[in-house]
């Protein structure tokens, strides 16, 4: 599992470059959550998303946060990939794992909000 905010294209830029680099022909499944008020598109199409990866798409406690079927609906029209709306961060870090199976890799990104929510699910945080 990797976790990163990535919450700007220049991030998924650099997010992207690293899952080629260091995590190549692993089967990925991303949660995302992208704030309403970024270039949500511009950031998608940085992650570099394509119709092998599954994503799952969310929506951090926070009133910034874009509704998960309307990041789901940007991400299918940009990337083609699969998407799935799942109503909490936690719902998406669960669907990803299974998803992702056995040797596959859960990318936690979009938002430093979804981030922190999915590190507490993971019991690497505590709650706020």
């Amino acid at each position: 599992m990797l976790l990163d905010g990535a919450h700007n294209p220049a991030g998924a830029r650099t997010l992207a470059d690293l899952l080629v680099e260091s995590f190549p022909a692993r089967p990925r499944a991303f949660v995302l959550g992208v704030s309403g008020d970024k270039p949500v598109r511009r950031i998608i199409e940085s992650f570099r998303i394509d119709d092998h990866d599954h994503d799952h798409c969310c929506a951090a406690q926070n009133p910034r946060a874009l509704p998960p079927d309307q990041l789901a609906a940007i991400v299918a029209e940009a990337t083609g990939a699969r998407t799935d709306v799942c109503p909490t961060v936690s719902e998406a870090v669960d669907r990803a794992r299974n998803t992702a199976g056995p040797g596959g890799l859960v990318v936690v990104t979009g938002s430093l909000y979804v981030v922190a929510e999915a590190r507490v699910e993971l019991g690497l945080a505590g709650a706020q």
